[in-house]
């Protein structure tokens, strides 16, 4: 706190510590020097104020000081929205070659792999994708297998085997299953241990990589010799997993370069629920490993030093804002205390908590949120381009940038309010914040009723229902009048009591939640709205803190 401030506190406290509560009686009652003291003090508080409330634009009108932050936030959204688009692009390529990737390895290693099962439609056009018999669940191994022995010739991608000398890799074959369990089918009894085991054997290669030979092998065969053997009685998974090498050459451009990586591959064999299908699945991960590149093009290093200039510079501006934004709140924090001690002190009365609230700008909170989240975003950009972190680091770059970014325009709001044309918005959201929120109390409480008792009926027999997200996920958007229809007609059971039940439970659903809970939600926005208008056609209703800048009397407005 600076010389003038604590100079201003003495003042006030040697003004109020005669414990008078009417300030026309102190001044009649002290020399005419106390009072000239005290009016200067009086006033430089209620410029203080006034001059608090104001937005930058009065603030540069009034004492022609320039809008730093409003500059700086210009300046943050344009440069943070470049830095995005650059950044939306890089994220599309790197998922979209995560997944072709993914695409290829199912269409190579797993046997009759369809092309429409690549994409997600709903409701699915097919049934898992599964073995149903023991010689499917062999013959899939044996499908993998023989693949992988020619992947570095028979591929159209840049795949070879992660050994020295593109020598053939082995695959590693492991198996989940209960310690011990006996079954006997004649009279229905079993004993099991649930504890669990994991076994795994190492598929070493035993030809060359393309030799013929592959395609004759058995995995059957293979694992009776190991000793190695499955009871699918007690079996819950089976995996093969492997590693590759791949390079991927990017399109010509000055900005894209090779990219190198060591792929994971798993193959899954679920048989856990032992209802008479192992459902198949792959899934990759990928290593990035450094790459012995000699390109002839060299114009994209230049892109390279532009993109970490602007992440720097977006940091740089990031860290400008959070400060300036900080000192704000905090020299707002040390006018709050002075108007509640003035009130406390003078006028022996409270100043009310939603006023004191003025004084924490909830804007200047939301601008430190993102600028905090555009920091820590841009700093793993720097690391994703500069190639020192995993490229799965995408998706926690995104969120942060993307988050931070909405906040960001979010802020954009703050500046129109300056206009009241404009403001209506704010204010209406402001108005009808605290009675939305205690409608959507209410409305959540019978919500969640709904979907816990949809999702335990229906679950089994409705393909919308078979998780408590997609029970919810359906409900909302059967509540915005998405596909209505087939709700209703793919229930997949002959129980008529379930049929009634989902019939009664749909039409329940529909009729309270969109003809009334939307119907009431819309009025209690509407009946803010409305009171809105009210304020700016008629008399606004003067605060305390209006009150006392304009010298008005304060004890008539409590």
């Amino acid at each position: 706190m600076n010389e003038s401030s604590r100079l201003l506190d003495d003042q006030e406290n040697h003004r109020c510590s005669y414990g008078s509560n009417n300030p026309q009686t102190f001044i009649s009652s002290q020399t005419e020097s106390s009072d000239v003291v005290y009016q200067q003090v009086q006033n430089k508080l209620k410029n203080k104020l006034k001059y608090f409330l104001m937005n930058p634009i009065e603030k540069w009108r009034t004492k022609g000081k320039i809008p730093w932050k409003l500059g700086l936030q210009v300046v943050k959204i344009i440069i943070i929205t470049v830095q995005l688009g650059l950044f939306g692009s890089d994220n599309y390529k790197y998922e979209l070659q995560k997944y072709n990737t993914e695409v290829s390895f199912r269409h190579i290693f797993l046997k009759d792999w369809k092309a429409g099962r690549d994409n997600v439609v709903y409701p699915p056009s097919f049934g898992a994708y599964a073995v149903y018999t023991k010689s499917e669940f062999f013959d899939s191994i044996n499908f993998v297998i023989d693949k992988h022995s020619s992947i570095n010739l028979s591929s159209v991608g840049s795949f070879r085997y992660d050994t020295d000398n593109d020598e053939i890799s082995s695959i590693t074959l492991c198996k989940i299953q209960y310690q011990s369990c006996e079954i006997w089918s004649f009279n229905s009894s079993a004993v099991i241990d649930t504890s669990t085991e994991q076994l795994c054997l190492e598929i070493l290669p035993i030809y060359p990589a393309g030799d013929p030979r592959w395609h004759t092998f058995s995995i059957e065969k293979f694992i009776k010799e190991k000793n190695f053997s499955i009871n699918f009685d007690c079996l819950l998974n089976v995996k093969l997993n492997f590693s590759l090498k791949a390079i991927y050459l990017k399109p010509a451009s000055i900005s894209e370069v090779p990219d190198c990586y060591k792929l994971h591959i798993f193959i899954n064999y679920d048989n856990s629920k032992h209802d008479g299908q192992m459902v198949v699945s792959l899934d990759t991960s990928a290593v990035k490993r450094d790459c012995h590149l000699n390109v002839k093009n060299n114009d994209y290093k230049y892109i390279y030093v532009f993109r970490q200039l602007l992440n720097a510079i977006v940091i740089i501006v990031c860290v400008l804002s959070l400060i300036l934004c900080v000192r704000s709140l905090y020299r707002a924090q040390i006018l709050r205390r002075k108007i509640v001690q003035c009130f406390n002190r003078c006028y022996g009365k409270t100043l009310p908590f939603e006023e004191q609230v003025q004084f924490i700008d909830l804007w200047y909170v939301m601008i430190i949120i993102n600028d905090i989240l555009i920091i820590i975003g841009s700093a793993i950009k720097i690391e994703l381009e500069h190639k020192t972190i995993e490229g799965d680091q995408y998706d926690n770059c995104s969120i942060f940038l993307g988050t931070g970014n909405l906040l960001v325009w979010a802020g954009v709001l703050r500046y129109l309010g300056f206009f009241k044309k404009y403001n209506i918005l704010i204010l209406t959201i402001k108005r009808a914040l605290p009675n939305v929120m205690r409608f959507m109390l209410c409305a959540i409480l019978l919500y969640s009723g709904f979907c816990f008792c949809g999702w335990l009926v229906l679950g089994p027999y409705h393909i919308k229902f078979q998780s408590l997200s997609s029970t919810s996920e359906c409900l909302f958007s059967m509540m915005n009048g998405d596909d209505l229809f087939a709700t209703f007609a793919i229930i997949n059971t002959q129980n008529s009591l379930i049929w009634w039940f989902s019939r009664f439970y749909l039409y329940l659903f529909i009729s309270l939640f969109i003809y009334v809970v939307i119907s009431l939600f819309i009025s209690v926005i509407m009946d803010s709205y409305e009171t809105i208008k009210e304020v700016y056609t008629g008399e606004i209703p003067k605060s305390e803190l209006q009150l006392f800048i304009n010298d008005e009397n304060i004890s008539k407005s409590l």
